[in-house]
């Protein structure tokens, strides 16, 4: 009797429970811990970035998406930037240190789809072709991807990228995972055309030596030319006559727990997409920030530590709300603005002990101190070498011209 009467307030109690979570519209799934999982990812700004998280607090818009769904399905992410050749391969082959793994974003391919679960389309990117204006300007005319062929020795592709079968028909490309034997003669070819990153493979489109195209995710491929070769995008144009929309997915491992995070994930993915917040997140910008606005912090001395003090804190050294920092020797950050004196010319000579104490507006974006807003001594301003000049370097930060 006393076992039955205990067993009907348990089932009261979870009754309550749910009455309570239906009237309040509370997922009763954010009661219990969520569950951990690792997302394999790799630098494609401005949809996946490390880098992005500590100036603008989101590792690009692609990321977001993806991290919000997954919350939503009652996960908790952790992501993991060891590349997408890396990635993928983990993910294939099941997680191995990982307990529960995903990757995003990959383009969906025939083999692909055999080695890996893929989820319902995050979103959809264009793919260009961009090629060297002052090498071979004639490009600029091509109507047909075809024309392409007799080109196809002067392109190149990035290692473990998959591109659109249009393009990889023409230029006689074959995509594979890492690992998979090609033919003798393709896998001769590709060895010399393939190139480790995109950032190498826009520096070598520049160059025009060698590369005269190189297809890429036409936003990401801006992205790389504004933020690392703004002097060069003269150089580098677009094809315009050729251009293919295709869906970025998200790949977990053919295994029944791959399969069940795919289905978690298409079911919040589709309530995500119906909100609001979805098209927020997916025509989400983020500014360009010009290398040429990149500094490190260090103290002109010996001594191995910086101070600065927190954006909206006093100046006063004497004044109880001034909040001051102790920075680390070395750390990047980008300037938000700069100190009045560094832009104008001065008159009736300068006061050099007077103008290093004049501070600049800084975003720390490595360190303990990352993320953070500050203001710090022109004496501590230090302009690492970089193997560009610049256009404009002074120009006002340029918005991401997006999509």
């Amino acid at each position: 009797m006393q076992a039955k009467t205990l067993m009907n307030l348990r089932k009261l109690f979870f009754l309550t429970i749910a009455i309570f979570a239906a009237v309040l519209r509370i997922d009763i799934r954010d009661v219990h811990a969520s569950e951990q999982i690792v997302l394999a990812t790799g630098e494609w700004a401005p949809y996946s970035s490390e880098a992005f998280l500590p100036i603008y607090g989101s590792y690009g818009a692609v990321a977001e998406i993806v991290e919000a769904v997954f919350r939503r399905a009652g996960f908790s992410p952790t992501f993991s930037f060891n590349g997408f050749g890396p990635g993928y391969n983990i993910v294939r082959d099941g997680g191995g240190w990982a307990p529960v793994i995903a990757g995003f974003p990959y383009f969906k391919t025939e083999r692909r789809a055999e080695e890996t679960e893929f989820s319902d389309s995050i979103m959809s990117v264009t793919d260009v072709i961009f090629y060297n204006r002052k090498v071979a300007p004639e490009l600029g005319n091509i109507r047909n991807v075809n024309d392409l062929r007799k080109y196809r020795d002067r392109a190149r592709f990035v290692a473990s990228y998959c591109y659109h079968p249009d393009i990889e028909e023409a230029l006689d490309f074959r995509c594979r995972p890492a690992g998979i034997e090609m033919e003798a003669d393709q896998r001769e070819m590709d060895a010399v055309r393939e190139i480790e990153t995109e950032i190498d493979a826009f520096r070598a489109l520049a160059d025009g030596t060698a590369v005269v195209i190189l297809p890429a995710t036409e936003a990401v491929g801006v992205r790389i030319l504004q933020t690392l070769f703004p002097d060069l995008q003269s150089s580098i144009g677009v094809i315009s006559s050729l251009r293919w929309r295709r869906d970025i997915h998200l790949i977990a491992p053919k295994t029944v727990a791959g399969r069940e995070v795919v289905v978690r994930f298409n079911q919040e993915l589709r309530t995500l997409k119906a909100s609001p917040e979805y098209e927020k997140m997916r025509g989400k910008t983020f500014p360009v920030l010009l290398a040429s606005r990149l500094v490190q912090l260090h103290n002109p001395g010996d001594f191995p530590i910086v101070v600065g003090r927190e954006a909206g804190s006093a100046r006063t050294v004497t004044d109880e709300i001034r909040r001051d920092v102790i920075i680390p020797r070395g750390t990047a950050a980008l300037v938000v603005k700069w100190s009045r004196n560094f832009m104008t010319t001065q008159r009736g000579g300068i006061d050099l002990r007077d103008e290093l104490q004049k501070e600049t507006l800084v975003k720390v974006v490595n360190g303990p101190l990352a993320g953070r807003l500050l203001w710090v001594k022109n004496m501590y301003i230090e302009i690492p070498a970089v193997d560009y000049v610049p256009a404009e370097p002074d120009r006002p930060l340029a918005e991401d011209s997006g999509r």
